[in-house]
């Protein structure tokens, strides 16, 4: 295949981790897929591809800010699960609804984040403060 000067080629994330051979049913909400028995415990199977590896990018072209992406990610997950229990607001229906360009995301919906004491929202205020 020749790709002509100046072309810009971007990896096809969406179909690589839909891969109906690589991930059974990949519209479905599945994390079990992941995990595998080992004796007795739930581990995370080695022989399937990392979801992580793929969507920042492969080779010389990856994310070079990967881990401070996943960290930052993860803290700001982390602490907003620690202060807040985030529901459905009653009367309102789940939407598989999604806006689709080079990423796809959920199309807005309504939520609520119901504090889950005073004593971590003060200790939250006081953390970044």
């Amino acid at each position: 295949i020749l790709i002509p000067k100046d072309t810009i080629v971007f990896m096809n994330t969406w179909a690589i981790l839909r891969d109906e051979h690589e991930y059974p049913d990949p519209h479905l909400f599945k994390p079990e897929r992941f995990l595998e028995s080992s004796q007795g415990k739930q581990v995370l199977r080695t022989n399937i591809r990392d979801p992580h590896d793929i969507f920042f990018g492969i080779g010389r072209r990856s994310c070079s800010g990967r881990q401070l992406a996943s960290d930052s990610l993860w803290i700001t997950l982390a602490t907003l699960l620690t202060v807040f229990e985030i529901r459905r607001p009653e009367g309102v229906e789940n939407s598989d609804e999604s806006e689709s360009g080079l990423i796809a995301q959920p199309k807005p919906f309504k939520s609520q984040f119901i504090l889950r004491s005073k004593n971590t929202l003060e200790m939250f205020e006081s953390a970044v403060s």
